[in-house]
């Protein structure tokens, strides 16, 4: 089984250009680019869902003009994220790309997948392991991509750990596997014309002794912050336990100014409402977001797991993938 988009929307979203503040990023992320050879190009450009299924299952939209898209979207990312440091940024995007090749990180868009045709027997064996990995650990904490703001930036929903058993390895992977699947689906949501994401983390039922260990938590914290920069719209806790808001509360006066205004912690049915009222329509919202969220059938992670198309929302059927109308 081959993933698939319809060409029409393939090629829409390979046609975003990136989004460039000045013609000073562009320089920079055109040096950037140069200074990559030509397999890390490959590996930068497969960042993008679209372009990776092209790459699988439709070549005819790829082409040496689409790839330098592609990996400029990758260099501006990494750009950014480092303040606009040329040499910061040139680290930081060969290790994105370094880290890509050594988790194979194609593999966590086919683990999934029944009678996916690997290249080999050794990317069968490791897809095989993400998928054991991934089926034991998802269902002990449901990460689900579930609506999206009015701005149509994907919500990701994070819910408490629902048992203390915690493989350090299965938990690691399980996060990545989610963070390849939700840029897939911001992509594809915008047409490529957004990257960033909601993360909503509910702590509504938190148990402390459900708490992974410390250093498989850091260990993706290191990961998304410096493999998947700029990727991130808001991070919003619900009903944060006692200490979480102490901890934030003194930690807060030395973030950077975009990390403040990206973090928000929220407690209460009064300041639920305050928050998601202005940017979710309530037929993108879950009850735990909004009292009056139209999105209320339970999650079925085992339907999300092998039904659920990977670049998909979960409520979403398929027919959001459509190409929207040109001219």
């Amino acid at each position: 089984m081959l993933p698939s988009l319809p060409t029409a929307l393939i090629t829409e979203i390979l046609a975003a250009p990136p989004a460039f503040h000045d013609s000073g990023q562009q320089e920079a992320c055109e040096r950037l680019v140069d200074e990559l050879s030509e397999e890390d190009q490959e590996v930068a450009a497969e960042t993008s869902y679209a372009y990776w299924v092209a790459s699988v299952s439709d070549k005819d939209c790829l082409s040496p003009d689409v790839r330098k898209r592609m990996v400029l979207k990758e260099a501006l990312r990494h750009y950014v994220g480092e303040g606009q440091d040329y040499d910061k940024a040139l680290i930081s995007l060969q290790g994105a790309i370094d880290y890509r090749k050594e988790y194979k990180t194609n593999l966590f868009r086919t683990c999934l997948l029944d009678d996916f045709p690997y290249d080999n027997e050794e990317d069968a064996k490791l897809a095989a392991h993400y998928r054991q990995l991934i089926e034991s650990d998802l269902p002990k904490q449901f990460i689900v991509i579930r609506g999206k703001d009015k701005e149509d930036h994907p919500i990701v929903l994070v819910s408490t750990r629902s048992t203390p058993d915690t493989d350090d390895e299965a938990y690691v992977m399980t996060r990545l596997h989610a963070v390849e699947r939700v840029v897939a689906v911001a992509e594809t949501v915008s047409r490529g014309k957004l990257e960033k994401v909601v993360t909503v983390l509910d702590f509504g039922d938190y148990k402390s002794g459900h708490s992974p260990p410390y250093n498989a938590i850091k260990q993706v914290v290191v990961l998304l912050q410096r493999k998947y920069p700029e990727r991130l719209k808001r991070l919003i806790i619900l009903d944060p336990p006692l200490w979480m808001r102490g901890l934030f509360f003194v930690i807060r006066p030395f973030l950077d100014p975009d990390t403040r205004e990206k973090v928000f912690l929220v407690r209460g049915l009064d300041k639920k409402i305050e928050m998601f009222s202005g940017m979710i329509d309530k037929e993108q919202a879950t009850s735990t977001l909004l009292p009056d969220g139209e999105l209320t059938a339970p999650v079925d992670i085992q339907r999300y797991m092998h039904s659920v198309p990977f670049h998909c929302l979960y409520d979403d059927d398929g027919s959001q993938s459509q190409p929207t109308a040109q001219g």
